[in-house]
């Protein structure tokens, strides 16, 4: 193999690198831009964020933010987007539109579908949970109204949270709930990262399944 020919293999694989560490790094910072505002809901409301939630098949998945309150269960799903955003509740492959350049992405309503199912078998008890998926500020949501989940930016998060205002979970069925989840809280790094691993390895498992 020639000098040049290495030269290009090794400029590809460091583009590859870079593609995707700058996609991981927009999605922490669309997270963190979503923690901030869970910051301020209140002494009513208690935050989770990044939480490996064991599936009822034993796999686990990953949520970017839990919110519980007396007024329900929060499931939140962060979409660090910007461009004009199209899709439909059945759709399993929404759009994003920059400028004349077209991409499709999974639906954010069926993978925070699995996550909603996953906190219901977290937490074993029949409350409401409301998903919603937000998108940054720079984003254009050309979307209808859903049944299923709430879509919004990430300036109306706190004003789509209070509009729950009905206490609806018991004291000391909140702290139980509490409990619950503050257990699926990893306790060192260490033990983050065997989660995230673990995650990753099904989800690479379930990509292969569907070739």
């Amino acid at each position: 193999m020639g000098w040049l020919m290495l030269y290009v293999i090794v400029l590809l694989v460091l583009a590859i690198v870079a593609k995707r560490n700058v996609s991981k790094l927009k999605g922490y910072v669309g997270e963190r831009r979503v923690v901030r505002k869970l910051r301020w809901l209140g002494k009513h409301y208690t935050s989770y964020h990044d939480v490996y939630v064991p599936k009822a098949n034993g796999e686990l998945t990953q949520v970017d933010h839990i919110v519980t309150s007396p007024f329900g269960i929060f499931v939140i799903e962060t979409k660090n987007y910007r461009g004009m955003i199209f899709g439909s509740e059945h759709d399993k492959y929404w759009t994003q539109m920059l400028g004349s350049h077209k991409f499709s992405f999974y639906s954010p309503i069926f993978q925070n579908r699995a996550h909603v199912n996953a906190v219901k078998y977290a937490v074993k008890r029949n409350v409401p949970i409301h998903s919603v998926i937000v998108f940054s500020n720079e984003a254009t949501l050309k979307l209808p109204t859903f049944e299923q989940a709430t879509v919004i930016s990430l300036k109306h998060v706190r004003k789509q949270l209070k509009q729950y205002d009905e206490p609806l979970i018991a004291s000391q069925e909140l702290t139980a709930i509490n409990e619950a989840l503050q257990q699926l809280m990893s306790q060192t790094m260490f033990e983050k990262w065997k989660k995230k691993r673990r995650h990753l390895k099904q989800l690479k498992r379930a990509r292969v399944r569907s070739r």
